[in-house]
């Protein structure tokens, strides 16, 4: 899969380079995680996620973009076993995650409102601790994944170098494919 994105990447490079603006934004957007994941006894609580991101366009459609994701907190319950089990104490979970991105980008027509798709590799860390088993000893864990990720949405540009910008984004990690929608402004230089 990285020989592919590698690829990718040097295909865009080797197209005609014509010098184009930067980018820089900000988004907000629903939280990255399941709300109800395997054995759990609630619905977990999750944070709504954040992400800041930069880009150069270095064509008329075509893009290269990077993000920092914060993926926000997310705490809740699960019970120990897959089954009934003795004791059934539940486990307390809390994790934080934030993430990095690299997304080559295609940008359709050059007017006011401007969709686009774009496609890379997300590197993602996820911090956290559980509590239980009738211990009231929290343990702290620390868990690194990385995998494809896209993202489809449009832009519309309003007065000087600002835009509005909508997206849903996908990412396909090893332990979990999830996705966020997410909502914010760019401002190009």
């Amino acid at each position: 899969m990285h020989k592919l994105i590698c690829a990718a990447c040097i295909a865009l490079f080797a197209t005609t380079v014509d010098a184009q603006p930067f980018y820089v934004g900000a988004t907000l957007g629903e939280s990255v995680g399941e709300s109800s994941p395997p054995r759990a006894v609630d619905e977990f609580d999750l944070d709504a996620s954040w992400r800041i991101l930069a880009g150069w366009k270095f064509t008329d459609s075509l893009a290269i973009e990077a993000s920092y994701h914060d993926f926000g907190d997310a705490s809740g319950a699960v019970s120990p076993c897959e089954t009934l089990c003795t004791p059934n104490f539940p486990v307390d979970i809390r994790a934080s995650s934030d993430a990095w991105t690299l997304r080559a980008t295609y940008l359709f027509g050059d007017q006011q409102w401007q969709p686009f798709a774009a496609m890379g590799w997300t590197w993602r860390n996820t911090d956290g601790s559980v509590r239980g088993l009738g211990s009231g000893v929290r343990v702290g864990f620390d868990d690194s994944d990385d995998g494809l990720s896209a993202e489809l949405g449009a832009r519309v540009r309003l007065a000087g170098g600002f835009s509005l910008r909508a997206g849903y984004e996908w990412f396909d990690f090893e332990n979990a494919s999830d996705g966020a929608l997410n909502v914010g402004a760019e401002y190009s230089f």
